[in-house]
């Protein structure tokens, strides 16, 4: 061939079937060298038989007999010569039919996991908890109701009895994911109209705040004196933020101003005792009207180059939060922030604190640092109207400020 007499050499693995026949293999050895020596740049691929495909209901199914199988040399014993092609039929006289009752559970490990834990947020959504079993009516086994079980076994009922205590509100327990319309991100405007109008419009926020550690009242100052650095306040929609003074929040279902919780179910304490401000309290309807009164301010650019993004946890994260006793403090909740003579010394609490903050649902509002005041004093004035009823969710609320790289400044 070419004038050239050329040796290919063909390994033959162990898998590859014993049955090839010498004129095959000098045929694929005369296609690779041709393939090297041609002057032909340009080679037209196999056309796709497109018959094999068939058009099923809204989907392409493929029609395509079922390949003969391909018993190598190695693996003709007798239970792989019994195997069947893929169009012949099971014989009545062996017992190769099962039904689906005669088959053994699936297990599979992974899968456990993820069943056990769908069980346990289940169970924590479903199950009365021990501060609340007091409330909760009694019934006895002949009164109850049969109710339905889901695969796990698990109740698919939030209440026991025929309706949720008049004490305590209905707390939102599914995902918040489609709460708020898309995007969940809205980036800083490219252009702004009016970048200074809100230095003279509102007034900075007058309440003392907290430094949290590192930081101190001092080196807050300092890093806020930058009229341009970027920082962003950080609204809690649903769970607790990993600062002690933080307020907490919580969704519920229905009208804010119908049921009204126990304040000390819906409360949590300092280390000093001291009671602080009740849970930041917000419904469907209330988050959809705060958002779009976020978008207005961003799009009118008073507040310059605001960007806003909705954070949604992940289920089992919040699950801890979705029962009304859950928002006392947890006694896992990091130590209080420091006074202003706190040490500057880094610790671990921040990564620990920035992971509690994942687990949280929340609005996150990144501003210049010289719209700080003016943005919390904002917040701390947004109301709604449900029937009349004025309604101010961030009213006394501590929130968080952190920093560019989402490290907490202060709270206020």
């Amino acid at each position: 061939m070419y004038g050239q007499n050329l040796t290919v050499h063909y390994l033959l693995s162990s898998e590859d079937s014993c049955e090839t026949a010498p004129g095959e293999l000098f045929d694929k050895a005369v296609d690779l060298v041709s393939s090297i020596r041609d002057d032909i740049q340009w080679r037209n691929p196999k056309a796709i038989d497109m018959s094999i495909f068939g058009l099923c209901g809204s989907g392409w199914q493929l029609t395509k007999r079922a390949p003969r199988l391909a018993i190598s040399c190695q693996l003709k014993t007798s239970a792989a010569l019994s195997a069947k092609e893929w169009s012949e039929h099971p014989d009545e006289d062996v017992d190769e039919k099962w039904s689906l009752e005669d088959l053994e559970d699936f297990d599979h490990d992974i899968l456990n996991r993820y069943l056990l834990a769908e069980e346990a947020l289940h169970s924590n959504l479903s199950g009365p908890t021990e501060s609340s079993e007091e409330m909760l009516p009694t019934t006895s086994a002949e009164d109850e109701a049969p109710q339905m079980t889901s695969i796990l076994g698990k109740r698919e009922n939030s209440y026991v009895g025929d309706s949720p205590s008049a004490k305590h509100p209905r707390l939102e327990r599914r995902s918040l994911f489609r709460v708020l319309p898309q995007p969940h991100f809205r980036p800083s405007p490219t252009t702004l109209r009016k970048p200074w109008l809100s230095l003279v419009q509102v007034d900075g926020f007058k309440a003392p705040f907290a430094p949290i550690p590192p930081h101190t009242a001092d080196t807050v100052e300092e890093y806020l004196s930058d009229i341009f650095t970027r920082v962003a306040w950080i609204i809690p929609v649903r769970g607790c933020l990993g600062w002690h003074t933080a307020t907490p929040a919580f969704v519920i279902v229905g009208d804010p101003t119908s049921e009204s919780p126990r304040s000390e179910d819906l409360s949590f304490e300092g280390e000093d005792g001291k009671r602080g401000c009740s849970s930041i309290k917000w419904t469907e309807q209330s988050l959809l009207e705060f958002w779009d009164f976020l978008q207005g301010l961003r799009d009118a650019g008073n507040f310059g180059a605001l960007a806003l993004a909705f954070n949604v946890a992940h289920a089992l994260s919040v699950a801890p939060f979705l029962s009304p006793s859950s928002h006392r403090e947890p006694p896992n909740r990091l130590p209080p922030v420091a006074d202003a003579h706190a040490s500057c010394t880094p610790t671990t609490e921040q990564s620990e604190r920035g992971s509690m903050v994942g687990q949280c649902d929340y609005i996150k509002i990144y501003h210049d640092t010289r719209y700080t005041h003016g943005l919390r004093t904002l917040l701390q004035a947004w109301f709604y109207r449900t029937d009349g009823t004025k309604t101010q969710p961030l009213k006394d609320a501590k929130l968080v400020l952190v920093d560019a790289r989402g490290k907490g400044l202060l709270v206020c």
